[in-house]
């Protein structure tokens, strides 16, 4: 477990976070998402997004299905950006598309 720095410096991860400028962004690492993590795991991840609004991972190794099943975990996942036209390229997982955009 690591302490976040500035604002956050009361809050105790369950992985470790590196703030990567001092208005947003944080590096986490100390967390393999090609596992089943908790949801107290998960709820974390969440917390940090919100107070950080960016997360890098580095180094995970997950499969398209792992995404989308993580993405589930922070809401509904959808199969393109509602602003363009979608043009289907290939399947990922499930019913997730992955499309290219002219």
């Amino acid at each position: 477990m690591h302490s976040a720095s500035n604002a956050e410096a009361s809050t105790v991860w369950p992985f470790q976070v590196r703030s990567l400028t001092p208005h947003m962004g944080a590096e986490i690492s100390g967390i393999d998402f090609s596992t089943d993590l908790s949801a107290d795991t998960l709820q974390a991840v969440h917390r940090a997004f919100l107070h950080y609004q960016v997360l890098v991972f580095s180094a995970q190794h997950i499969s398209p299905e792992q995404q989308v099943q993580l993405a589930r975990g922070f809401g509904e996942v959808r199969s393109a950006n509602p602003r363009h036209e979608p043009v289907p390229h290939r399947r990922l997982a499930g019913d997730l598309q992955a499309f290219e955009f002219e």
